[in-house]
């Protein structure tokens, strides 16, 4: 077979055609010869130059004779201005041999030169489009290598104030705005910007796309609130505290891929003005959502959709989030094992929770604690599991739903758990409450509870303090309670006006507390004769302001008590005798009588010789004017006020040593009747003797005292007509 030659047309040598004039695409091959038309495809074949280039030319279909025919090329690495002798040529693939003139479509010199133009004005217009998309308008820098860097990167830009110095070092090192830094190998960006309270610098085109913990970045960055919409955060699993006491920002982050997020624990804490679009949010990965809404004031985002079947902490997560009442009816929270105050001052929420599966739960204290519209129905959970219920409808204002089926027999704390829940008076008759330890202050401030708690069985409960405090209307039988792991039944029944119950049977053995127990009762003339205070050691004000109480105490072992402050102040009509009482611990007795009126029983016998302050202890009881000659008063250090208005009294002290009191003020005050010998006190100690007789009918010797330390005699004599 002939192979056919590539030659110039109209060269009558056919002389061979030089690579240039061969290398442009696409080639036109003209057959020179035309005896026959082939009717198979020219062959894939190779155009080589002298320095091993070559071009891949492809295979043609059916070239005709006397047709153009057009010879594409794989490659244009055959560009350079050299010959070829001899060049390889065209085979055809049939017996009929051809030889082509070849030649350019458009001549050689306009091709390559366009071509070579428009190229570069492509390749140049890419870039520069390029520039302009990654860095507007900045001068770029070098690539942050670490955190560390990053951070002190920032310390000096704000420092120089960089923001309006394109010229600053930083500036010139990595980069002018801050917005152009390239931070894309940076994984770790927690606090970046923590408490940089003034920081508010766009930083919206940063490639964050390796990131994986941006905790506390933004926290305390009061003024931040620029965009990050366009933010990459896929590989980020920590966003805990980020946006933390952020007041101002309000950014867009609906777009936000937080697939791979654990932790968003107090994302969004104290982000006052934060209410943004969360509801496409996958939370799926997240395991602790604790306070992630926490005084977020107007957050009410919709958050119907998140899937929360891996959150195992969504404690406070709501709290003081007074705007947010979102719909989370769907919520599975079956993982969740503490939402202790999950809605507490959450004001505005009322949202339906009824078919929460809240079984895992352990922890439930402050739960709804002052969420003051709340009145969901909770009926149907089950809260075997909880432990703790601590304040759990505190304040719950509205709350009054039926609870009688929760089974509690778990729970040890309830501690202030309808505590002035003002309108719940739910039927509790037959909770399980035999592993309650502390029922503190459980319905405070309650003014309508008046449940049946009869059955209750309270043997492991040892704090009752403030239990029933301000429940007015709490008129419950209590005779059953079996009271003997009790140490504090401080203000137990205070201001529970109704409260008659018989509580004579009450082993009190163990209780260490009774201050105030009774305060401020309208009825409070329970038969308590026989209890066993023999453990007490604080009776303060334990019968103050019961104006009625005249109970018969004569039998109490007081022994242990060294606090007897206000005990019966404002008991109007108490005169029980108490002569028996061992008092030899007391240390407090200011104000014990006061304002009993009737009170006039034998003290004579009593040891007082460990008690410092006796202040007020007979103000304004009228009746009184026991024998207290004998008592020693050695210890004592302040009697104002003593025997303020105690118009009865006229006993012998003539013998008190009172050498270490510092206040005799007001002592004697209106104690119109007292006109005993003092002559032979030691008040060297005294610094205040203020008013001391004023009113009284006093006309004794004191030529001998030494008044050397007292700083105020003010009106001491006044209205005594024996020293006017």
């Amino acid at each position: 077979m002939v192979k056919p030659e590539l030659i110039r047309e109209n060269d009558e040598n056919n002389a061979p055609a030089p690579i240039s004039q061969i290398d442009e695409e696409p080639l036109v091959f003209r057959p020179k010869k035309a005896d026959t038309t082939p009717t198979t495809t020219i062959s894939h074949t190779q155009v080589t130059s002298s320095s091993s280039s070559f071009a891949d030319i492809l295979s043609v279909e059916g070239p005709s004779a006397g047709q153009d025919v057009e010879i594409h090329t794989q490659s244009r690495t055959v560009v350079e201005q050299s010959e070829v002798s001899p060049l390889p040529l065209l085979q055809a693939t049939t017996v009929d041999d051809f030889v082509y003139d070849a030649f350019p479509v458009r001549p050689f010199w306009f091709k390559r030169h366009l071509r070579n133009f428009i190229g570069g004005l492509v390749a140049l217009t890419m870039i520069v489009a390029l520039v302009m998309l990654v860095v507007p308008f900045s001068l770029r820098g070098t690539c942050f290598a670490d955190r560390k860097e990053l951070v002190s990167a920032i310390d000096q830009y704000i420092y120089e104030n960089c923001d309006v110095d394109s010229a600053c070092g930083v500036g010139k090192k990595y980069g002018w705005p801050m917005n152009s830094w390239c931070v894309s190998n940076i994984k770790d960006m927690r606090g970046l910007f923590s408490g940089r309270n003034d920081f508010n610098q766009d930083i919206s085109n940063w490639d964050v796309g390796s990131v994986t913990d941006m905790s506390a970045m933004f926290s305390f960055c009061n003024d931040f609130n620029r965009s990050l919409s366009d933010w990459d955060v896929r590989s980020v699993t920590n966003m805990s505290e980020m946006f933390l006491f952020a007041d101002d920002f309000t950014g867009n982050l609906s777009t936000w891929d937080v697939g791979s997020v654990t932790d968003m624990s107090y994302m969004f804490h104290d982000a006052n003005a934060f209410n943004g679009d969360l509801s496409r949010w996958d939370v799926s990965s997240v395991t602790k959502m604790t306070y992630m809404f926490y005084d977020a004031n107007i957050f009410n985002g919709n958050l119907s959709s998140w899937n929360v079947s891996s959150v195992t902490n969504i404690s406070g997560m709501f709290s003081h989030a007074y705007s947010f009442n979102g719909d989370l009816a769907s919520w599975d929270v079956s993982s969740v094992t503490d939402m202790t105050s999950m809605f507490s001052h959450a004001y505005a929420f009322n949202g339906d929770l009824a078919l929460w599966d809240v079984n895992s739960v352990t922890d439930m204290s402050y739960m709804f604690y002052e969420a003051n519209a709340f009145n969901g129905d909770l009926s149907r959970w089950d809260v075997s599991s909880v432990t703790n219920m601590t304040s759990m409808f505190y304040d719950a204002y509205a709350f009054n739903n039926i609870l009688s089926s929760w089974n509690v027999s778990c729970v040890t704390d309830m501690s202030g758990m309808f505590s002035q829940a003002y309108h719940f008076n739910g039927d509790l008759s037959s909770w399980d409450v035999s592993s309650v330890t502390a029922f503190s202050e459980m319905f405070v401030y309650n003014k309508v509870f008046n449940g049946d708690l009869s059955r209750w069985d309270v043997s492991s409960v040892t704090n009752m303090s403030h239990t029933f405090f301000e429940a007015h209307e709490f008129n419950g039988d209590l005779s059953m309670w079996n009271v003997s792991s009790v140490n504090d039944m401080s203000y137990m029944f205070s201001r529970a006006y109704r409260f008659n119950g018989n509580l004579s049977t009450w082993d009190v053995s163990s209780v260490t507390d009774m201050s105030a127990m009774f305060f401020s009762k309208h009825y409070c003339n329970h038969d308590i004769s026989n209890w066993d205070v023999s453990s007490v050691t604080d009776m303060t004000a334990m019968f103050s302001y019961c104006n009625a109480f005249n109970g018969n105490l004569s039998n109490w072992d007081v022994s242990s008590v060294t606090d007897m402050s206000g005990m019966f102040y404002d008991a109007q009509e108490f005169n029980g005798n108490l002569l028996s009482w061992d008092v030899s611990s007391v240390t407090v007795m200011s104000a014990m009588f006061y304002d009993t009126y009737a009170f006039n029983s034998n003290l004579s016998s009593w040891d007082v010789s460990s008690v410092t302050d006796m202040s007020q202890m007979f103000s304004n009881a009228s009746s009184f004017n026991g024998d207290l000659s004998s008592w020693d008063v050695s210890s004592v250090t302040d009697m104002s006020y003593m025997f303020f208005d105690a118009i009865a009294f006229n006993g012998d002290l003539s013998l008190w040593d009172v050498s270490s009191v510092t206040d005799m003020s007001y002592m004697l005050y209106g104690a119109s009747d007292f006109n005993g010998n003092l002559s032979n006190w030691n008040i060297s100690a005294v610094v205040d003797t203020s008013l001391m007789f004023c009113g009284v009918g006093f006309n004794g010797d004191l030529p001998r005292w030494d008044v050397g330390s007292v700083t105020d005699m003010s009106q001491m004599f006044c209205g005594d007509p024996a020293f006017n």
